[in-house]
C-alpha cells in the first residue's frame, strides 16, 4: 500500500522503505507518538515484516516532506501509525489465520465508555510454510508480537493512556551439506509508554509522553567450507550480542494565539545505554610455496 505513494520505493522482500532516495534508517516509524527504533521482524531477512500487526491499526499517515521539528530530525520521512479505536458498543474479539501467521485481537470500553482497551497478539509460522514448500536450505524463521493499550478519560479535559508493545524473532539457517554455513539468531524488542493529554484552557493544550524499553540481539554462526579432497580451506565462528536500554520524556505545548496563529514549543529528553560483545575467529588452511599445508588464524 505505501509502495504506491509517489517517491516511495521498496523491494519485493523487505518492508523497509526508501523515500525520495533516503535510506530506510532515515524514515522514523511512530506508534501513538512513540518512536519505534526497531520496527521490523526478520532482521536477518532484511526486515520482511513490521512488528505492528495491521489488526491493531486504525490509521497510518506517511509524511514525506515538510514535517515539523517536533516529529524528529530524520531526513527521509515520518510514518505515523495510530491504534484503532474500540467498537462503538460492547466488546469485539477476533481471531484469524493467514498464510504466514495466526492472530488474536480484542477491544472494548469500560467505566461508562470513559475508558478503552485493546489487546492484540500474533504468531508467525513461516518456518512451517518453508518446510512444507521444500526450500533447499534449512531456513526456519519464527516471529511473534503483542500490543496492549488502556486509556481513560480521568476528567473532561484530561486523557491518560498506557501502552506496551513487545516483539521477538528466532531464526535458524543452515547449509551444512554444501558450504557448512550455520546461523542462529534471536531478536527482541520491548516498549512501554504512558501519555497524558490535557486541555488547560480554551487556548492551551499539553501532551506528555514518558517511555522506556529495551532492544536486544544474539547471533551465533559458523562455517566449515567443504573438504575438496586435499584439505579444509576454512573454519570459522562468530558471536554477535548487543542490547540497548532507553528511557525518555517528551512534552509538547500548543498555544492558540489566534484563529490563524499557533505557537508550539516543548522538549524531548532521552537516555540510552548500549552494550556490545562481538567476537569472531577463522582458521585458514592453504598450501605454502613448498606444497605443505599451513594454517593462519584470525581473531577479533
Amino acid at each position: 500500500m505505501l509502495r504506491a505513494m509517489p517517491g516511495v520505493a521498496s523491494d519485493d522482500i523487505s518492508s523497509k522503505l526508501n523515500v525520495r532516495g533516503a535510506a530506510p534508517r532515515d524514515t522514523q516509524v511512530r506508534l501513538d507518538g512513540m518512536e519505534l527504533f526497531e520496527p521490523y521482524h526478520l532482521q536477518d531477512q532484511d526486515g520482511a515484516l513490521g512488528v505492528v500487526d495491521l489488526e491493531s491499526l486504525g490509521s497510518m499517515e506517511m509524511i514525506t516532506g515538510g514535517y515539523p521539528a517536533d516529529m524528529g530530525g530524520r531526513m527521509g520521512s515520518i510514518l505515523d501509525m495510530r491504534t484503532r479505536p474500540p467498537p462503538a458498543e460492547g466488546k469485539r474479539t477476533a481471531a484469524g489465520l493467514s498464510l504466514s501467521s495466526i492472530f488474536f485481537s480484542s477491544g472494548g470500553t469500560f467505566a461508562g465508555d470513559r475508558g478503552q482497551w485493546l489487546a492484540t497478539a500474533r504468531r508467525g509460522f513461516l518456518d512451517i510454510v518453508l518446510d512444507i514448500t521444500g526450500v533447499e536450505d534449512k531456513l526456519s524463521p519464527r516471529y511473534w508480537d503483542g500490543l496492549g493499550r488502556v486509556q481513560l478519560l480521568i476528567a473532561p479535559e484530561h486523557l491518560v493512556s498506557v501502552e506496551v508493545l513487545a516483539a521477538g524473532d528466532d531464526g535458524l539457517w543452515s547449509d551444512e551439506e554444501d558450504t557448512g554455513a550455520h546461523l542462529e539468531s534471536n531478536w527482541s524488542s520491548g516498549y512501554a509508554w504512558a501519555t497524558w493529554q490535557a486541555s488547560l484552557g480554551p487556548r492551551l493544550r499539553a501532551e506528555t509522553l514518558v517511555s522506556l524499553g529495551r532492544l536486544s540481539r544474539d547471533r551465533t554462526g559458523n562455517v566449515v567450507k567443504p573438504d575438496d579432497g586435499v584439505f579444509t580451506p576454512l573454519l570459522g565462528d562468530v558471536r554477535d550480542f548487543a542490547t540497548y536500554d532507553f528511557a525518555g520524556i517528551r512534552q509538547d505545548w500548543r498555544v492558540m494565539l489566534s484563529e490563524n496563529l499557533v505557537l508550539k514549543t516543548g522538549f524531548d529528553l532521552r537516555y540510552g545505554s548500549a552494550e556490545y560483545d562481538y567476537a569472531n575467529s577463522a582458521t585458514w588452511y592453504f598450501l605454502d610455496e613448498n606444497g605443505r599445508i599451513s594454517t593462519r588464524e584470525d581473531r577479533s
